[in-house]
């Protein structure tokens, strides 16, 4: 097809592409054209299959594909870029992979990839991927790599896994993963996950023996087994995450240090399960209308489950370890039948769990501005719930607290109040 305009195609990547290359060690290389319809002409470097602009490519240089189907597979052995313009797919015919990365500093944008038994192969480092579509293959991404970058790409419609990853320093960012077995399997150190939605998979995200393994803002619905499985593992972060009709929300597995704050279980049989796990805490989520429990845990020790909304789950907790359900306050539960003779918004009587039981259950709902806040001039900045629900000023807790909410001041010396 004729290509109108290429000219400033040309200068339009240099602009926005030859920043990118002088700020790192290699030098700003030329620009090699492939399009399926396209004359070879080696002089010009432009080219019909985007093969032959890899091998005519030096280290980096940036290969710019316009729209076609390109029925081949690909083999990267140069630190170069590979940007698509319009509708570019890659099939690979399932001829092992679609495309196979064997070099440092290789970005690929703008490629539908499809058809192989790895839609993209990586054993090299600083690998960039961003909006890409990877699709019908029998494994999405296999990344075996340090200090990779996915963004806005979309994985769907794998066989066994959408994407596996064996590495430190990766991050995925607004990406999607569906219709597949296993949506993420992880095992690595410094992985993170911001602002990613899974759905319609066997499995969401796998991690063993992993660390530092981040889940920031995702969206994780309609999972057969569970949407997070973790085990073997330490210093895991999971928040503002929402987790709704799975059978499993959350299940850590021998998991210790680890945190999941600010997220919210709906509908599921199991909002969280802890197995042989400890030193982890779990506070501020919402734990509503899951169909079995809202968290379950087991032969787990020293956690501390605090400042969270159980409401109208089969079973909201049950624990047979010996964890902490309360710090100076502990959770709401729907269903406690406790009275509060001093009105400071907890009740009077545990609330049992198992063989445990939180010490302090809330009167009220934990909502964002609080309805209750608590004032002592012995909370600090180590306090749970600091400046968020419990303060050592009474002003400051007038000025957080939701209107018609509740402030309850402990005994001790405050500086002056204006309401």
């Amino acid at each position: 097809m004729s290509k109108k305009g290429m000219g400033l195609v040309i200068v339009a990547i240099i602009f926005a592409y030859g920043v990118a290359f002088t700020t790192t060690s290699l030098p700003y290389g030329k620009i090699i054209f492939v399009d399926d319809d396209f004359t070879n002409d080696p002089s010009n470097h432009k080219w019909n299959t985007i093969q032959a602009g890899i091998d005519d490519a030096e280290d980096g240089d940036i290969i710019y594909v316009f729209d076609g189907n390109y029925n081949e597979s690909l083999f990267i052995n140069k630190e170069i870029k590979i940007i698509g313009d319009g509708n570019v797919v890659v099939d690979g015919g399932w001829d092992d992979s679609v495309i196979g990365v064997i070099a440092d500093n290789v970005s690929i944008e703008n490629l539908k990839i499809e058809n192989g038994q790895f839609g993209v192969f990586v054993n090299h480092n600083n690998f960039t991927m961003k909006n890409c579509e990877v699709h019908e293959c029998e494994n999405g991404l296999f990344l075996q790599s340090d200090n990779a970058s996915i963004e806005n790409c979309t994985f769907y419609s794998n066989i066994e896994n959408s994407v596996n990853i064996i590495g430190r320093n990766v991050t995925f960012e607004n990406c999607s993963f569906h219709s597949s077995t296993n949506a993420i399997v992880v095992e690595g150190k410094n992985i993170s996950f911001r602002k990613c939605t899974v759905y319609e998979c066997d499995w969401g995200i796998i991690a063993e023996y992993s660390s530092d393994i981040e889940i920031y803002n995702g969206s994780f619905y309609n999972i057969e087994n569970k949407s997070i499985w973790i085990k073997y593992s330490n210093n895991i972060s999971i928040s503002y995450t929402a987790i709704n009709d799975t059978f499993c929300g959350i299940w850590l597995m021998n998991v210790s240090n680890s945190s999941i704050i600010f997220s919210m279980f709906n509908l599921n049989k199991i909002g969280i399960k802890l197995q042989n796990s400890q030193i982890n805490e779990i506070r501020d989520c919402n734990f509503i209308g899951n169909i079995g429990y809202g968290i379950y845990a087991e032969n787990s020790f020293n956690n501390t489950i605090h400042h969270n909304n159980f409401i109208d789950n089969g079973i909201n907790a049950y624990d047979n370890g010996i964890n902490k359900w309360n710090t100076s306050i502990g959770n709401y539960w729907h269903d406690y039948n406790g009275i509060d003779e001093n009105e400071d918004g907890i009740g009077d009587t545990p609330y049992e769990i198992g063989v445990n039981n939180d010490k302090k259950p809330l009167m009220n709902r934990i909502e964002h501005p609080p309805l209750f806040v608590w004032v002592s001039d012995e909370f600090t900045s180590s306090t749970p719930g600091w400046n968020v629900d419990h303060f050592d000023d009474i002003q400051n807790a007038v000025d957080a607290v939701a209107e018609r909410g509740s402030i309850y001041v402990y005994w001790g010396s405050y500086d002056g109040v204006e309401i």
